[in-house]
């Protein structure tokens, strides 16, 4: 199968950097896009500018940078940081420069993000099937099906269950029993393409919302490998059904945050 694997920028993050190595030792044929990024100025942390942008949901983070001093045994940060380290890409495939690789730029119609048309010829022509690694936008749906097999990428969150982020905050805020990660081939509808591989982990007894998003982030071994074996074969997928989608502002709803901070302090703290 010839794949077209796209990064946000000449880098990868840590947490999967073994699933590209692993599938590039398949024989499937692989082709790179780029995305040109723009450089960004980093901000100066501020606690006004953190009240104002993420609202209640602030008080989940002041906790928990409380707790990388007071608590850091339980502190899942660190880690965290570790997975989303971005790594360079001539480092993690040395002989990167025998792949073809093109650099790409994109445009946002009605807050989703189209190819530039260049690009979408390369892909039309060389592509099977599309990997997102990272590169965390809202596709168009004019693009969903720019190849043969459509667009894959990876949802940190069982998809049956959990849409739209944060990820880790509902699953702990709702007392689940099992956390996930979802590898979906994208569609229309946010978070709810088919269900093309998943796997979970029991995150009952985790001490706070990152514990639980650290331990869904380590599941991410070897999905893209049997994920492509399945699309492949033809393997008859599932979509999720009834499944709410959480947006980034309904996590600073104050009684969702007051409920997931006094669970996070009780098995943080007292526990």
């Amino acid at each position: 199968m010839k794949i077209g694997v796209f990064l946000d920028g000449n880098y990868i993050k840590n947490y999967e950097v073994e699933e590209l190595q692993r599938l590039l030792k398949t024989k499937n044929k692989f082709i790179f896009f780029i995305l040109k990024n723009k450089k960004k100025d980093p901000k100066n942390f501020s606690f006004l500018r953190l009240i104002l942008f993420h609202k209640f949901y602030s008080l989940i983070l002041m906790e928990r940078k409380f707790a990388e001093i007071f608590k850091k045994k339980y502190s899942f940060k660190e880690k965290i940081d570790t997975l989303n380290k971005k790594v360079s890409l001539h480092k993690v495939i040395p002989n990167i420069n025998e792949y073809k690789k093109f650099f790409f730029k994109m445009k946002k119609f009605q807050n989703k993000y189209k190819f530039e048309n260049k690009i979408q010829k390369v892909i039309k022509k060389n592509c099977d099937i599309c990997i997102l690694l990272g590169l965390n936008k809202i596709i168009h749906p004019d693009m969903l099906n720019i190849s043969k097999n459509g667009i894959i990428s990876f949802h940190t969150a069982d998809t049956n269950f959990y849409r739209g982020r944060p990820s880790g905050f509902y699953e702990f805020a709702d007392n689940a029993k099992f956390g996930g990660v979802t590898l979906q081939r994208l569609s229309n509808n946010l978070d709810k393409g088919e269900v093309i591989f998943k796997k979970t982990t029991n995150i009952s007894k985790c001490r706070s919302p990152e514990e639980v998003l650290y331990k869904m982030m380590k599941l991410k071994k070897d999905m893209l490998i049997e994920g492509i074996k399945r699309i492949a074969y033809n393997y008859k997928f599932t979509i999720p059904k009834n499944t709410k989608l959480n947006l980034q502002r309904d996590s600073q709803n104050l009684g969702i945050v007051l409920k997931c901070l006094i669970k996070t302090i009780y098995r943080r703290y007292i526990i």
